[in-house]
């Protein structure tokens, strides 16, 4: 991975990369703390189709940040790209906050922060991509069956995974094992006893 995060960091000019600490948080994404000799930096990676929204979201937070809203923004490469793609993930660069979540917000904060979403929310909302809507009434069992195998390996490629990936794990492999045992008629969605 050090060298990936040195291919990321010659990217966007970050300089030298001094050491690297993997942040474990959330099921999906794993992110890094960096230190190089301009400084820290936390690393983003996205995965798949979430790869686009990417640009929605760096138009939000340059928004924000354009007009005082205090928000991070991520910061663009030398081509003035705000992600580097190497094979199936998107790597985005922060510049990285210290801080140890322990806010106390007054009543007053929060109404700041009220107002600060709805401008979020008028600033993107002609700029969303459309989204193709699909309703999904009773899918059938291996439809359920490929949509947790989907996930399962998307887990499984992580490269260390913690302990909520390990508890998804145990119940999407519980649920498939389910998913066997019944027949082919039998309705997956009865609740009976």
């Amino acid at each position: 991975m050090q060298e990936t995060l040195q291919k990321v960091c010659e990217y966007f000019n970050l300089g030298f990369l001094k050491s690297f600490e993997q942040i474990n948080e959330g099921v999906l994404n794993v992110n890094y703390k960096i230190e190089t000799e301009k400084g820290k930096f936390f690393i983003k990676t996205v995965r798949g189709k979430k790869q686009d929204s990417i640009e929605t979201i760096y138009q939000t937070e340059k928004y924000m940040a354009d007009r005082g809203i205090p928000a991070v923004s991520m910061l663009l490469s030398k081509d003035n790209e705000n992600f580097l793609k190497l094979e199936n993930l998107a790597f985005c660069v922060y510049p990285f906050i210290e801080s140890n979540r322990s806010h106390i917000y007054s009543e007053q904060d929060y109404f700041r922060m009220g107002k600060m979403l709805a401008k979020i929310h008028l600033t993107t909302k002609d700029s969303l991509p459309n989204f193709e809507v699909r309703s999904i009434k009773n899918p059938s069992k291996e439809d359920v069956s490929l949509s947790l195998e989907s996930f399962k390996q998307k887990i499984e490629a992580k490269e260390v995974l913690d302990e909520t990936d390990k508890k998804f794990l145990e119940n999407i492999n519980l649920k498939l094992q389910t998913l066997k045992l019944l027949g082919e008629n039998d309705n997956i969605y009865s609740h009976k006893d």
